[in-house]
């Protein structure tokens, strides 16, 4: 009938519409995936580690990090093994062995995160603010089991904070940042929005102040 044609009209038109819509929604959501893989977060927002400095009004330098603490001290203290194992040995050894393991990462933390000044000297730093030993083993212990029940290793797990201060000087407007390459890939924020990455391919960075 004559009248059946501009609801057909209107029902192929409705019909294109919702495709293009669909489209733009698998356009836009691969857009997000994409800019989130190179951002390092996956679907299930995985976590990465961030830092941040800031330039203080007394001229010394604040620096924080958000840090996974189980693939960090992998990293540092085991690279021979693999993340599995080692899940299981540092959760089911002795607080006061892991309290000893610990140790050895902070030394190489602090000898491993560096502000080197224009004249090519680290600036001294003059305080750490470490969480216990107990919060470390927690969480690798978490991890551990998330890696038994789920078989994944990019369990969304809560980050150690690590906060330093460096001697640095009201008249410092530059330096150079390398850190421990067991913490890379790490996303670094030179506050207030000055952002960028160190990795084993990119270890260090110049920042102003």
């Amino acid at each position: 009938m004559w009248w059946a044609w501009p609801l057909r009209a209107c029902l192929i038109l409705r019909g294109k519409v919702a495709i293009v819509l669909l489209l733009q929604r698998i356009i836009g959501f691969l857009l997000l995936s994409s800019c989130l893989h190179g951002f390092g977060v996956s679907a299930h927002e995985r976590q990465i580690n961030k830092g941040f400095v800031q330039k203080m009004d007394d001229g010394s330098i604040a620096l924080e990090f958000l840090l996974d603490p189980a693939v960090l001290m992998f990293k540092a203290l085991a690279p021979e093994t693999t993340l599995p194992l080692f899940l299981k040995r540092y959760a089911e050894m002795r607080p006061e062995i892991f309290e000893q393991e610990l140790k050895k990462l902070q030394a190489q933390l602090v000898k491993g995160i560096k502000l080197q000044g224009p004249d090519g000297r680290a600036l001294g730093q003059s305080a750490w603010k470490w969480p216990p030993a107990a919060d470390w083993q927690d969480i690798v212990k978490t991890q551990k089991i998330m890696l038994d029940v789920l078989s994944n290793e990019e369990g969304h797990l809560p980050q150690i904070k690590l906060n330093i201060v460096l001697k640095g000087g009201k008249n410092l407007s530059r330096a150079q940042v390398s850190l421990l390459p067991s913490m890379h890939p790490i996303l670094v924020r030179n506050m207030p929005s000055d952002d960028f990455w160190l990795t084993d391919q990119i270890p260090v960075a110049i920042i102003s102040f």
